[in-house]
């Protein structure tokens, strides 16, 4: 993992934060989460995915460090927050619709920047958003709950290697 298990609570927060915020504001829902476990499976759980990587240097120590945040549910629990953001019904997964899930996550960043920021976390989004998980990468997961349906929220971080 390259990052302590403190460390890495600290570095979760404002992402969990923010999301609770962000789905509070767009899809007008509450977020729950569960016990954050270490996945054994590094595959996300739901059907339908929005990934984002995104590197940066965390001041206090100098290390440069890498990280990739994604958000995964059923197609139903999309759809259900899909239908919320637009305010109107969507009965199916299609490119019109499948911008949502990105725009989310880029929403949950940026609003997880001012408090990364003031834990010494300089951030940016990179362009390979489709990027897996590197291999025997440490991975955590947030289960949430909200009235749209159930949700997983994983976190992987690494510093950079050569550091």
């Amino acid at each position: 993992m390259g990052i302590d298990s403190k460390q890495f609570v600290i570095f979760s927060k404002p992402f969990i934060d923010a999301a609770k915020n962000v789905f509070e504001t767009m899809a007008f829902t509450s977020l729950q989460t569960g016990k954050p476990i270490i996945k054994k499976e590094l595959d996300p759980k739901g059907e339908v995915l929005s990934r984002l990587k995104l590197s940066g240097v965390h001041t206090p120590t100098k290390k440069e460090y890498e990280a990739i945040l994604t958000l995964s549910c059923s197609r139903e629990t999309y759809l259900n927050i899909a239908s919320a953001i637009l305010m109107e019904e969507i009965r199916d997964y299609d490119d019109d619709y499948m911008q949502i899930g990105e725009e989310l996550i880029k929403m949950i960043l940026g609003s997880a920047k001012r408090d990364l920021t003031g834990l010494g976390f300089s951030s940016y989004a990179d362009e390979n958003q489709n990027q897996n998980y590197p291999y025997s990468s440490t991975v955590v997961e947030v289960p949430i709950e909200c009235s749209h349906g159930k949700m997983y929220f994983d976190i992987y971080y690494n510093d950079v290697l050569g550091q």
